[in-house]
Order: structure tokens, then C-alpha cells, then sequence
């Protein structure tokens, strides 16, 4: 089913390259947000992305910069408690992955959310509900090289993240201070008078540390041991087409005075 939404910001489309599309966008100004997954703030504030069946939103205030996107894709949303999901910013405006937040973090191990070798859990609901049990933390990536910190996602480093489903939707919220000062050292950091680059990237699900060998996991995904398949729907062995989501726009920050 594809959103039926009102639209808020213009948008100007161009591609890139296939799978990574740009989206010139003015946010807008509220310092009411609340980071709760609920969409109550984003009522015809947000653009429906076809090609993506995504809606993705911005908004700011003087201090942070906030995030929203949603989605009622059912394989996506398992890939994104899977493998998890990035939102980048630019802070010169471009598309480079300078500074990274990456919520939720996904399953370091996906073998771990089937109860028994090469069965999955008994319902799709259970296994949701084991991947949600990895939503109290986020992880800042950069802008150093090789930085990487865990913090909670209940704002206590001035990050903040929330995900929720509302029937049949996941809702995504994001909030990141702009500029890094003696309250907030994890920040954007924009340049002066620039806009900011967002991209929305859901990340690939690492399989270097699983085993390739008989009895284990074959690298075309496949299971040793008589060569059985993993049964559909068990956790980060997708069948059929995997989802691919990178999403940049290009984000003009806007001001209580416009």
C-alpha cells in the first residue's frame, strides 16, 4: 500500500546513480519536537519518496537538527532492526559521510535470534520483539577517522533517537545538536552559511565473521550440511531481492524568524 500524504516542501528529484538519489529541501522551523517515534509533529511536513516508498522529513530549531522517516515495508523494516540503520551529515552540503548516527545498531550476530540451528523463531512478532530488545543505545560514528562511540539514545549526549511502529508503519525519529559547544561535543557542525548534506543509508549486513565452511553458512547464503537453505524470513538471510536505501538530500536550515 503507498502513502497517500500531503505535501509540505518542494522537492527537486535528480539521480545520482542507481539506488542513491538527492533531494533539495528547505527544513522547517519548530523547537517542539519530540523524539518518541510518534509522528504527531510531522503532519504535512514530510515528503513521500516514491521510488523508495519511504516519507522523509527535516525540521530544526537553534539547537538541533531533526530527522524523520517512515516506512510500512515489511522487509525493509526487518532489515533495518537487522542490519541497522545510518543517517550522515555533511556539513559542507554535499554527500560525504563525514558524521554518522547509526540507529538502531542491528544484530551483531543474527544467528543468535533463532531459537534452535537453522530454525527461525516461531512468528514474525517474536523476532521483532527480540530485535527492539537492542533499541536502548545508538552509535556516533566520526567526524574523526575511526571514531566510533556507543551512548544511550535517550539524549544524555545531546543525541537522541526513537523508532516505533504505528500500525503498519515504522516511524523513525533523530535528533543532533548543530553546533558542538561545552553542553554538546557530538554535533553537525555546519559551515557558516552552508546547507547540510542527510543522507538516509540502510546499512549492509556484515558476513565476514560467520562460518563458510561445511555445516556452516556458504558465502552465496546458503547452508552447509546436505545443503539446506534457510528457511524464509530468518533473520539476516534475506530471500529474494534485498532492499537497498540510500537517500541524500540537501537541507536548508530554516529560522524562527522565517
Amino acid at each position: 500500500m503507498k502513502y497517500s500524504h500531503a505535501l509540505f516542501l518542494i522537492v527537486i528529484i535528480s539521480v545520482l546513480n542507481p539506488g542513491c538519489s538527492t533531494l533539495q529541501l528547505n527544513s522547517s522551523y519548530d523547537d517542539k519536537v519530540v523524539i518518541d517515534g510518534i509522528d504527531t509533529e510531522w503532519s504535512n511536513k514530510t515528503r513521500y519518496i516514491e521510488d523508495e516508498n519511504i516519507l522523509l522529513g527535516i525540521m530544526n530549531d537553534d539547537s538541533f537538527i531533526y530527522v524523520f522517516f517512515a516506512s510500512n515495508d515489511d522487509r525493509m523494516k526487518r532489515q533495518i532492526f537487522m542490519r541497522g540503520l545510518t543517517v550522515w551529515f555533511d556539513p559542507g552540503g554535499g554527500s560525504d559521510e563525514v558524521f554518522g548516527i547509526k540507529f538502531p545498531v542491528g544484530v551483531e550476530n543474527p544467528l543468535m535470534m533463532m531459537t534452535e540451528p537453522g530454525r527461525r523463531p516461531p512468528d514474525s512478532l517474536n523476532m521483532f520483539d527480540k530485535m527492539k530488545e537492542n533499541l536502548n543505545e545508538l552509535e556516533i560514528i566520526g567526524p574523526q577517522e575511526n571514531a566510533r562511540f556507543r551512548v544511550d539514545a535517550l539524549g544524555s549526549k545531546g543525541v537522541k533517537a526513537a523508532i516505533n511502529e504505528s500500525g503498519n508503519r515504522l516511524v523513525y525519529e533523530l535528533r543532533v545538536p548543530l553546533v558542538r559547544n561545552d553542553k554538546y561535543y557530538f554535533a553537525v557542525n555546519p559551515e557558516p552559511g552552508s546547507d547540510i548534506g542527510v543522507g538516509i543509508i540502510l546499512n549492509q549486513f556484515d558476513r565476514s565473521g560467520m562460518p563458510s565452511r561445511q555445516g556452516g553458512m556458504r558465502p552465496n547464503g546458503g547452508f552447509g550440511g546436505g545443503g539446506r537453505r534457510p528457511p524464509e524470513g530468518a533473520p539476516g538471510f534475506e530471500r529474494g531481492a534485498s532492499i537497498d536505501l540510500e537517500v541524500w538530500t540537501n537541507v536548508k536550515l530554516a529560522s524562527d524568524k522565517n
